[in-house]
């Protein structure tokens, strides 16, 4: 069953640094826009976070684009921005949404790792393709199905992953 728990939250992409990367053994980054790196509908990303995906990039670390935003010219924006490969309309969820990033990326698809706000998207992708999910907290709180996405959410914000020996000692 693929439930959603996210493999690690964070307050926003800046608090995930290199050295955590490498510990999980992260290579290739597939970052959500909406939410994750900025605001639904706004045109302007905060210089911290445009310096987090600078550093990563220029440490060597392979970082893609993928999200479910129906706007390619808003996608294509920040992907040209930074010199990303993107994907606009992925169908998150759906493990199509990463096997097309996959062929694209080939080799460097390895050691993969979802960035997103949203448990029923960005997690459950994660999960259904057995990469690990990295969970922030939303930039979208000003929007009005905010509250309810996060009630509908909190149990798996709160859980954490079954122990693979299932807590067995």
């Amino acid at each position: 069953m693929n439930i959603p728990f996210p493999h690690k939250t964070y307050p926003d992409v800046t608090h995930i640094t290199r050295q955590e990367l490498d510990a999980l053994g992260v290579r290739t980054l597939l970052l959500d826009l909406d939410g994750t790196l900025m605001r639904s509908g706004s045109t302007d990303m905060r210089a911290d976070i445009a310096e987090w995906i600078a550093e990563l990039t220029e440490a060597g670390m392979v970082i893609y684009l993928l999200s479910n935003n129906r706007s390619p010219e808003r996608v294509r924006a920040v992907a040209e921005r930074f010199g990303l490969p993107w994907t606009w309309h992925a169908g998150k969820p759906r493990r199509s949404a990463l096997d097309a990033v996959r062929r694209e990326l080939a080799p460097e698809a390895c050691c993969t790792a979802v960035v997103g706000d949203q448990i029923f998207t960005d997690m459950l992708l994660a999960r259904r393709c057995g990469v690990t999910g990295l969970l922030v907290e939303s930039m979208d709180d000003h929007r009005w199905y905010y509250r309810l996405r996060l009630l509908a959410e909190r149990p798996f914000r709160r859980a954490r992953p079954p122990k693979k020996d299932g807590g067995r000692k």
